[in-house]
């Protein structure tokens, strides 16, 4: 559509989408269930006699236009060469949706047995210090002087 077969009312209407999807893409409002519903409903209106419309994005990488597309409608196909992007991808298009809070919570059981699992392997070469303070990391420096340059 060119700029002169816009008329009054779709110059407003172009306005007010355009106002809607500032409103939206502010991280406050972004959850907000009337903006998600009112969202949900323009794509209907957009695709009114089809399936929802697909989004495909092929170097989603971390994956962010995804769950975007799904979480206002559309159906979203992704793919990334990097295969942990890809069980990224996987988890949280596929199995968080599926599983909710159980995988939540087995995720939490899992990552608290590695975290017990890592200390007690770690216990020795990062003894707690006189104060009970554990260290995270140690430095090691080793001085090496150069053959050809006078010592001092």
């Amino acid at each position: 559509m060119r700029a002169e077969q816009v008329g009054p009312s779709d110059k407003a209407m172009c306005r007010a989408l355009l106002k809607f999807i500032a409103d939206f893409a502010d991280w406050d409002l972004s959850t907000n269930p009337v903006h998600l519903d009112i969202a949900r409903a323009l794509v209907k209106a957009a695709y009114p006699n089809q399936l929802p419309p697909l989004v495909v994005d092929p170097f989603a990488n971390s994956g962010l236009i995804p769950p975007e597309a799904l979480r206002v409608g559309a159906a979203a196909f992704t793919s990334d060469l990097n295969p942990a992007a890809c069980l990224i991808l996987k988890i949280m298009l596929e199995d968080i949706p599926r599983y909710g809070l159980a995988l939540a919570a087995a995720l939490r059981r899992a990552g608290a047995e590695i975290k017990a699992q890592a200390e007690l392997e770690l216990a020795d070469p990062y003894p707690t210090d006189s104060d009970d303070r554990v260290p995270i990391a140690s430095l090691w420096v080793r001085t090496v002087c150069c053959d050809g340059r006078p010592s001092r």
